[in-house]
């Protein structure tokens, strides 16, 4: 069987990138719920992740066609 081509070696490479950083986001982020939930309150550690939610879709949603408005 002859080598893979290198588009395919570079293709696994960034594959295999993206599953480690998704798998280090999703680490990362339970660990900061663990630390936000055990050093405030359960009223407290509620309201900052629900304006850490409201900010990470307030985000979203403004890049929302900015890659199709910048060009």
């Amino acid at each position: 069987m002859s080598a893979p081509a290198p588009e395919l070696r570079r293709l696994a490479r960034g594959g295999s990138g993206n599953l480690a950083g998704l798998l280090f986001y999703g680490a990362a982020s339970f660990f900061s719920v663990v630390i936000v939930t055990r050093g405030l309150g359960a009223r407290e550690a509620g309201a900052f992740l629900i304006a850490v939610a409201a900010f990470s879709i307030l985000v979203r949603t403004t890049q929302l066609g900015a890659d199709i408005g910048m060009v």
